[in-house]
This record gives structure tokens, C-alpha cells and sequence, in this order.
């Protein structure tokens, strides 16, 4: 009797450390956090998950550098727990808890170097412009194009090759994600400009905290949405979050 109880003693305590666990699925994202092939990663929203993870009361681990759409995935499988940084979708939200606490920047709107200005979204129509694939776009931004080709391109850095090589004539690009990949390719350098006509949403968006549904329970949501609370409360997103100036590469 007292070995079954022991066991069942230790079940209990297992899971209540598996349950105060929390896998953060990120990767390399300049500016934001850095993830060196051979250290944990660091950086501002490095500092921001370990601030919320002490007033949440869980212990944090990283995943190894994982690629955005396979972080996707493994919080839709329950292999992760948790995404920094994300847009907002009806898909997403299936299998994800969304908390936002940040304001999203604007998506850009990038030509090559000298190409004629662009100073009406009608003057778009009938160019060749590139979205990327399974990018969350602002709907206000989408509903104003009517652009009758629009490529879709596999990645982000693709898109900016191809918009060099005249392949496409313009693209939109995630502000902070555009920056980082025209400044780790030498042949980008100098090679494209934002356009003139850029687009000014009505309304806010935000930026996610995500959380896997399979692998997050309500309570873990609850004391993570009070701990994300208290610190927009105290000001420390904007200290976190928007501090690049502090990080390193």
C-alpha cells in the first residue's frame, strides 16, 4: 500500500515539474534575440520571457534554432509551448492562446533603387508584386490592393532576390524582418528603397504571445496573461521589446 502511494506521490510531483516547464520555440531573429550556434540565446526578447516566466511563476527552456513555420508547427503538435512576435489569425487562434502585448509595425512596401516613385495604390495594379508565403498580412492593407499579379514567394529573402533581379517590380515586406535580411546579404546593400506610397492603418495592431493549446492548461494561461499584464502595467514591454540598442550580436 505504501509503495503504490509513493508512486503515486512521485506521478504527482513529475507532473507538477513537467507542468512548470514552459518550451519557448524561437529562432535567430536580429535585433530582437540572437541565438549563437553554441550559447542559449540572448537578447531583448530574451530578457522580456525571463521576466514574464518569474512573474508567472514557470521556468523557461529554449528549443533549439528553429525556423518560424516549423515553430508553427510544433506548437500546433504540442511539442512547444510557447511564440514571441506573432500576427494575429482565425487559424492560428485554433490551436494557439493569443495575448497581445505590443503594437505591430507597418508592413513596407519596398522598390529597387531608382524605380519610378509610386504615389497611388492603382499605380500598383499592374505591376508584378510579391507577398510571402504564409505571412499574416494586415487585411486593411490587402483589401487595398488590386493588383492583378501578385507573386507569392517562399521566403523573404527570396522575394528581395527576385525583386533585384527584376523578376518583380515591387514587394511587402515585415518592417524589422526586411531590415535583417537586406543587412545579412552584401548584395542587397544599396539595391532597394521603401516607395513613396507606404500604407497608414486606421487602426492598431498588435503583436502575440502565443501558446499552445495542447500543451498550456488554463490555469498556466491565466497566471501567464496576469504576469504579461502587470508588466505592460510597469512599462517593461517597452523596455524590453522595443530596447534593441541592447542587444549584441
Amino acid at each position: 500500500m505504501m509503495k503504490v502511494f509513493l508512486l503515486c506521490c512521485f506521478s504527482l510531483f513529475s507532473a507538477l515539474a513537467s507542468a512548470s516547464t514552459l518550451e519557448w520555440c524561437l529562432d535567430h531573429f536580429p535585433h530582437r534575440h540572437f541565438y549563437p550556434d553554441n550559447s542559449e540565446p540572448h537578447g531583448p526578447t530574451v530578457d522580456l520571457m525571463q521576466e514574464l516566466s518569474k512573474r508567472a511563476g514557470f521556468t523557461i527552456t529554449y528549443s533549439t534554432n528553429t525556423p518560424f513555420p516549423r515553430c508553427l508547427q510544433h506548437l500546433k503538435q504540442g511539442k512547444s509551448d510557447l511564440m514571441t512576435s506573432l500576427n494575429y489569425s482565425a487559424a492560428r487562434a485554433e490551436f494557439m492562446y493569443l495575448l497581445p502585448y505590443d503594437k505591430a509595425r507597418v508592413e513596407v512596401l519596398y522598390q529597387r533603387k531608382g524605380a519610378p516613385p509610386l504615389n497611388s495604390w492603382a499605380e500598383l495594379s499592374n505591376q508584378q508584386l510579391g507577398l510571402v508565403r504564409g505571412y499574416v498580412y494586415n487585411a486593411a492593407l490587402l483589401e487595398k490592393l488590386t493588383v492583378k499579379h501578385q507573386v507569392e514567394v517562399s521566403s523573404l529573402d527570396i522575394g528581395f532576390a527576385m525583386l533585384l533581379t527584376g523578376r518583380i517590380d515591387s514587394l511587402i515586406a515585415p518592417a524589422q524582418q526586411a531590415i535583417n535580411v537586406i543587412d545579412s546579404n552584401p548584395r542587397y546593400k544599396s539595391q532597394f528603397q521603401p516607395a513613396v506610397l507606404q500604407f497608414q492603418p486606421a487602426e492598431d495592431r498588435f503583436v502575440y504571445l502565443g501558446l499552445s493549446k495542447k500543451s498550456v492548461n488554463p490555469e498556466q494561461k491565466q497566471r501567464i496573461e496576469t504576469a504579461l499584464q502587470s508588466m505592460l502595467d510597469d512599462g517593461l514591454i517597452d523596455h524590453f521589446h522595443h530596447n534593441i540598442q541592447r542587444a549584441k550580436d
